[in-house]
């Protein structure tokens, strides 16, 4: 192997457990009671943006893609070694009626809270979540607030369910055509040219999900999102871009995240 293809392999493997997604912050059973624990999730995230750009020439194009990924599309290489990678690791503690968590994942980091309301005697439990999340620039922060119930379905199974609220200066990207890209063909990238900016939005945040395990726990959660407010564009900027493309407007209202967690009791 060359040194260039050793490099290459370097920078898709170091992308590919870094996750190249905004994704969620995780969800844990509510019935843990393990005074600490850890957590792995593993996420997928699709938003999808559309936006009208100036090319160098003048002329004006309409793009779209997933305004949650963080480097445009990434690399097909990076994206088949991703898949199995984790895109968030959390701890978790367990106070009382009280769960807190602390979580990384690619390009955010965040806190987590939840307080149980009501344990009914059959095992349903209603309760409030709330997350807090950074980007790592801190340039773009945003928080939740949500009420979750869950139903057991069995000895094994429950059914859990939010509906909350969430506001913040959130991170988008938008990636650019190809003959726009100064990076495009070249070795060692990872990623497109994307524009990167910043909008501040509110939006409602729905979650169906299903606890599985006793002893210990998979989560498997959907995760929906609608923009129902939205503020003006903050700081574009055309990462890896030729000189003269300029972004004229851009558009996300609606998004989904599936995500896999698994949490030891």
């Amino acid at each position: 192997m060359t040194w260039r293809a050793a490099h290459r392999t370097a920078v898709i493997a170091f992308a590919a457990l870094a996750g190249c997604s905004t994704v969620p912050p995780p969800i844990v059973s509510p019935a843990s009671r393990a005074a600490s624990t850890a957590a792995l999730t593993w996420s997928i995230d699709y938003g999808y943006a559309h936006a009208h750009i100036q090319r160098p020439d003048g002329s004006i194009e309409a793009i779209s893609g997933n305004g949650d990924s963080t480097w445009g599309n990434p690399d097909p290489e990076a994206t088949e070694l991703t898949l199995p990678m984790p895109a968030a690791g959390s701890l978790h503690q367990v106070t009382g009626n009280w769960d807190t968590g602390e979580y990384l994942g690619w390009r955010r980091f965040g806190v987590t809270a939840r307080v149980r309301l009501i344990a009914a005697p059959g095992g349903a439990t209603t309760s409030i979540a709330s997350a807090m999340n950074a980007h790592w620039s801190l340039r773009g922060v945003d928080a939740s607030l949500a009420l979750e119930q869950t139903l057991p379905a069995g000895r094994l199974l429950t059914l859990l369910g939010r509906i909350g609220v969430s506001y913040g200066l959130r991170d988008y990207d938008i990636q650019v055509p190809s003959d726009l890209d100064k990076s495009a063909g070249h070795d060692n990238t990872i990623g497109a040219a994307h524009f990167d900016l910043l909008r501040p939005d509110v939006r409602l945040e729905p979650v169906l999900g299903l606890v599985l395990g006793e002893s210990s726990s998979v989560i498997l959660s959907i995760q929906p999102y609608f923009v129902i407010a939205r503020g003006a564009i903050v700081s574009p900027r055309c990462a890896d871009c030729v000189a003269g493309v300029q972004l004229l407007d851009f558009a996300q209202n609606v998004g989904l995240a599936v995500a896999l967690t698994v949490h030891p009791n």
